[in-house]
């Protein structure tokens, strides 16, 4: 709803048209009010009325071209001074009780009126555009609807508040009353102010008004045909005739009555009120698509409130009006909009007034009738009768017309109760012309949400089979073509060659794993209607989890909630119908994105999600920390509560010096309450690493732990923490356990109070787009720089995980990577804390007995890891295999899971590794294989993963490859760089604007971040990485990858033989480049290994020049090599051996 109110010249527009319908409403109220006061004649009421139908009439074909041709803007300020210069005068004509003159005027309102709505609402559509069109008039008919209700309200008790008692004199009464005028002068000032402050833009219309076209009629032709000859303007014009022509029986019918003038204005006041209602529900239905089902049931409540008219009782006319106004909303609302959306830029000034001119046409007749049967002294009520049986007549008739509106609102009424459905950019969908929808399928009632997003009539293509009778029955009466019947392609054929929508879902069946399916590809069949019909890709989210999906029981069971489930769908642009499945796939993925966006902004910050999780499971475990022991998730939240009272306010980072486990979970917890920026230190960089990263965050406080920092200088790394106040954490669980009253009243607070109240009172976030960390990236290949990452980041990167693994409640997560990781924060530390998946920490991932330990001890089921620490468990011959054996999920990231490891992990503990891809800028995962799944309803398996691959992207995110020069995009199964889209891209790099601007950058509406690997996408959407840009080397002409390398020659390892290498780039005089190979050599087995190479049929290329033999490859924390340390170590190695020499 905001939105639209931040469309720069909206407000001004609603405000324009409020006081402009306020001064032409409020000066015909004492005008009229003049004439009941005198006991004028019939004849004079039947003028006025008369006045207001006329200019529509009139100014159709001239003001038509004008409204085109001419900025509507500098068109509106040139109404207003006209109404100021009309205010102007009746001011005189009033004081001097001249009443011809000001009567004479009320019609020179009119016909600024009948010229200002429709310019306005040309206006409007060029300001809003089709996605907030119906939104836009629903906001637009209620404020003028409300003018009006406030200048009958006002204007009445004014005008009985200042004329004369029982003057019968009209110049005495409009003498009286001139002050009132003098008000709406000072009014219309107002508008004049208000239509400057529109910006002027340039019409691109280049016609010409011709004369003698206007005065011989055939301008009036044209202009008629312009609607009548165009179904899509017709209908919604014929529906606004009947508004028309109901509203024009209502007034003359109760004019006509002995009914005194209060009671009169009251019965309009109530329709008034009615209708601005109305409006405002239409244009809340409409929010983001054109609510067409609203027009058979406002005719269906206008037919039920002229039949309630018709008994004679006190309180009914007042029911009557109420419930006509809300029907006359629900009917002319979405009406003006298809009118407003099927009109052409340049033609939408003439078809709106050609519309006017047609529902004034209809108001003429109607009143002409009524004064001739009053004139006659003819029975009004037989006339009125006969209004309401043609009402009720032309309602059936739309209902017929139109059962598929009337089922969709139906259908949205039944929805809205437990979802709230936003549409991305539906106006993508063509207004005319056969259409193929294509996209993914997550549940049993996606065919709804289209429909109900696209404002046209929709056929789909769907597998009945396996459905119930009654599903089917209503299936049957919606549009539906069964997809395993023989012939449901030539069916397909005959409805778009009709110029229908028709829409086909991926591959027909749903979705197993929350992916999409691949693209079954039948819809080629249909290529040679490639002339006629084009293929709309669209995107759908929200409904995987719901009990119409075929997501697992048990995860349905942790998705339902009391709250109304949020539904958003994407459109994307129009492509070819012979575009190839792989390119619709790709489409399709990156809609997620947009499709995400509503889901992402609805997640909230870190730390109220942890305390609406912690509420939710109170009692419940919620960590396992191995060398302290169990915390409850009240527990939990209690102490970070207390924490984040005691977090230092006046600096907004703060570091944190802990590996995983429960202190560093509370310390990041507490951080992010209280609105600062957590800071996790790498302390496996070394001092000076740690020392530079506290210098760029500005960090003057770091909470950390004596132990730890007690055995991190017995294993060499001794860190200078001086520059910084330090909190231990021993100090700071010892003080929280001497205030034993304080702890007590923060259980009690956690455990007593609502989660909104807590939120509110303990977290100090305000905007989810600030920083909720700072993590510095791995510096595998050059010095590591401060990736910000902000809450929005974060929470998008745990929906989406959370999304594909689909957790249980008898899931159970490992936590042993390092929390100054990406991969170790958001993953393995906040994802289980939000999505309530038990948390089992263990503070050293190369540990590999205990973390078998904590698996086997604890039935860990998800296990997070990286390919070296795989190779490490794999190869301890103190694990068994037992050990692993309720781990049902095994994921490798951070990088690239070697073949062996992959190999010999299966081989030694019946575990599939799943490889997944990321950066610690993308927060980190952007892409994940999955287990396969397999359909026993359809005897079809939903692959999830394939080999070699890391995967196909996470649910809204997008992926493209592209010529890393011209950022050009590239074909399938062509390598490129790998750009990374979604929404857990960074904010961008600590104080380094010119770094982050170099990596992020913008197409198509999506912040993408350049990965610097090279990869490519099957026509699957599986994403293949072949290596890093800089992991290339450059020998004798030719790029070599050094993975692929270090790949070929671990093949030629023995496995008796306990080696691990590395290859890097050294420079050569001769050849540019050459490649070393860092032995790791515990045995002395590197000769044999050397003898392999040399004596192997690789390629020659492919054979290192220079073998340096090492005590360790230097890693990261993360047990990723540590790129720059091991150049620089091979670089120090040649460079002794050539002094050597």
């Amino acid at each position: 709803m905001r939105d639209i109110w931040k469309k720069k010249g909206f407000s001004t527009i609603i405000l324009v048209a409020f006081i402009g319908m306020f001064i032409d409403s409020s000066y015909k109220v004492l005008l009229y009010s003049a004439l009941i006061e005198t006991n004028s004649p019939l004849y004079l009421y039947f003028l006025l009325a008369l006045f207001i139908i006329l200019p529509f009439l009139l100014v159709l074909s001239p003001i038509g071209f004008v409204v085109d041709l001419v900025s509507k803007a500098r068109l509106l300020r040139v109404l207003s001074m006209i109404s100021f210069i009309i205010m102007l005068i009746a001011v005189l004509s009033l004081w001097l009780g001249l009443f011809s003159l000001s009567f004479f005027l009320s019609l020179l309102l009119s016909f600024q009126s009948a010229i200002l709505l429709p310019t306005l609402q040309v206006h409007l559509k060029e300001l809003v555009g089709d996605r907030y069109l119906a939104w836009g008039n629903g906001i637009f008919r209620a404020s003028f609807l409300v003018s009006i209700f406030f200048a009958i309200l006002i204007f009445s008790l004014l005008f009985h508040g200042i004329y004369p008692l029982g003057v019968r004199d009209i110049t005495v009464i409009l003498h009286a009353i001139w002050p009132l005028a003098l008000l709406l002068l000072f009014i219309s000032c107002l508008l004049v102010f208000f239509t400057y402050k529109l910006r002027i833009k340039r019409s691109s219309t280049t016609m010409k008004f011709d004369k003698k076209a206007y005065f011989e009629g055939r301008l009036l032709k044209e202009n008629l045909n312009l609607v009548l000859k165009d179904k899509h303007l017709l209908y919604p014009t014929l529906g606004m005739c009947i508004f028309a022509g109901i509203i024009a029986t209502l007034f003359s019918y109760f004019g006509l009555l002995s009914i005194s003038n209060s009671t009169l204005d009251f019965y309009f006041l109530v329709g008034i009120i009615g209708m601005t209602l109305g409006s405002i529900i239409s244009g809340r239905f409409s929010k983001n698509y054109i609510e067409t089902g609203l027009i058979p049931l406002g005719l269906i409540l206008v037919c039920v409130s002229l039949i309630l008219l018709m008994m004679k009782t006190y309180i009914t006319p007042y029911i009557s009006f109420f419930i006509c106004g809300i029907g006359m909303a629900f009917l002319i609302v979405p009406l003006h909009t298809l009118l407003q959306f099927y009109s052409s830029k340049n033609d939408a000034g003439r078809i709106l007034l050609t519309s006017n001119f047609l529902q004034a046409l209809v108001s003429l007749v109607v009143l002409v009738i009524f004064f001739i049967f009053a004139l006659a002294k003819l029975d009004i009520r037989i006339l009125f009768n006969i209004v309401v049986i043609c009402s009720i007549i032309i309602s059936f008739g739309v209902i017929v017309k139109m059962p598929f509106s009337l089922s969709r609102l139906l259908t949205n009424l039944t929805f809205a109760q437990r979802y709230k459905l936003i549409v991305k950019d539906f106006f993508k969908v063509p207004k005319t012309g056969s259409t193929l929808l294509l996209g993914n399928q997550f549940s049993l009632i996606d065919w709804a949400i289209v429909q109900m997003a696209v404002p046209r009539k929709v056929f789909f293509v769907l597998d009945t089979s396996g459905l119930s009778l009654v599903l089917k029955l209503f299936l049957r009466f919606s549009n539906v073509i069964d997809r395993t019947k023989k012939d449901y392609l030539e069916k397909v054929k005959a409805v778009l060659d009709k110029g229908h929508i028709v829409c086909m879902f991926s591959s027909g069946e749903l979705s197993l794993n929350g992916h999409i399916t691949d693209i079954d590809d039948e819809y080629l069949k249909l290529k040679d209607m490639e002339s006629k019909t084009v293929i709309v890709p669209f995107y759908m989210c929200g409904l995987w989890g719901s009990s119409f999906s075929k997501s697992d029981a048990e995860f349905k069971q942790r998705r339902k909630n009391l709250k109304k489930r949020l539904v958003s769908i994407a459109f994307g642009n129009p492509i070819s119908i012979s575009s190839p499945p792989s390119l619709i796939k790709k489409k399709i993925f990156e809609l997620s994105f947009k499709a995400w966006r509503s889901r992402c902004d609805s997640l909230g910050d870190i730390g109220k999600a942890f305390i609406y999780s912690c509420k939710k499971r109170s009692t419940d475990i919620a960590i396992i920390d191995s060398m302290i022991g169990e915390f409850s998730y009240l527990k939990t939240l209690a102490l970070a509560l207390i924490l984040s009272k005691s977090i230092p306010k006046d600096t907004q980072n703060i570091g944190i010096l802990l590996p995983s486990g429960i202190a560093s979970i509370l310390c990041n917890m507490a951080i992010f309450l209280a609105g600062k920026t957590s800071v996790n230190l790498n302390f496996t960089g070394g001092d000076k690493n740690v020392s530079d990263s506290i210098k760029l965050a500005e960090i003057s406080y770091i909470y950390t732990s004596k132990a730890f920092l007690e055995k991190l200088s017995l294993k060499g790394i001794n860190l200078n923490l001086s520059q910084t106040k330090n909190f231990y954490m021993e100090e700071v669980f010892a003080k929280i356990k001497e205030k034993k009253a304080k702890a007590l009243s923060f259980i009690l607070l956690a455990k007593l109070l609502p989660a909104f109240l807590l939120n509110l009172v303990f977290n100090n976030v305000r905007n989810t787009k600030t920083c909720a960390c700072i993590l510095f990236s791995s510096g595998s290949e050059s010095l590591p720089k401060g990736v910000m990452l902000s809450h929005f980041n974060i929470m998008s990167n745990i929906s989406q995980i959370s999304d594909v693994i689909y957790a249980s409640n008898k899931d159970v997560m490992l936590g042993s990577l390092p929390p100054f990781h990406a991969f170790g924060l958001t993953v393995t530390t906040l994802l289980p804390l939000i999505d309530g998946i038990k948390l089992i920490t263990y503070p050293d991932p190369l540990n590999s007995l205990e973390i078998a330990k904590c698996i086997a001890k604890n039935k860990v089921t998800i296990m997070c890891g990286t390919s070296t620490l795989f190779n490490i468990y794999s190869k301890s011959n103190a694990l068994n295999a037992m050990m692993f054996e309720s781990l049902r999920l095994v994921v490798a990231g951070a990088e690239k899971l070697s073949a062996e490891v992959r190999v010999r992990f299966l081989k030694k503990f019946n575990k599939p590794i799943q490889e997944g891809y990321g950066a610690t800028e993308t927060t980190p995962v952007a892409s994940v294989n999955l287990p396969d799944r397999f359909d026993t309803t359809k005897w079809v398996c939903h692959i999830g993963s394939k080999e070699g691959s890391v995967g196909m992207p996470l649910p809204g995110t997008a992926i493209r490859i592209v010529d890393p020069d011209t950022l050009k995009e590239l074909p399938t199964n062509e390598s490129g760089l790998i750009l990374i889209g979604g929404h857990q891209v960074m904010l961008g790099y600590l104080n380094d604007l010119e770094k982050t601007n170099e990596v992020i950058i913008t197409q198509d509406g999506i912040k993408w971040y350049k990965s610097g690997d090279k990869g490519y996408l099957d026509e699957c959407g599986f994403l293949y990485i072949v290596d890093r840009y800089s992991r290339f080397v450059k020998t004798g002409g030719e790029m070599i990858s050094l993975s692929l390398i270090e790949e070929e020659i671990t093949k030629l390892i023995p496995e008796n033989l306990d080696l691990k290498i590395h290859a890097c780039a050294l420079e050569d005089s001769k050849k540019g480049e050459v490649v070393a190979l860092l032995i790791q050599d515990s045995k002395d087995s590197h000769k044999e290994l050397i003898e392999l190479i040399k004596t192997s049929n690789l390629t020659n290329i492919y054979k290192p020049s220079k073998y340096f033999v090492v005590e360790s490859i230097p890693i990261l924390g993360s047990g990723k090599v540590n790129i720059s340390l091991a150049k620089k170590l091979a670089k120090e190695l040649d460079e002794k051996a050539r002094s050597e020499k």
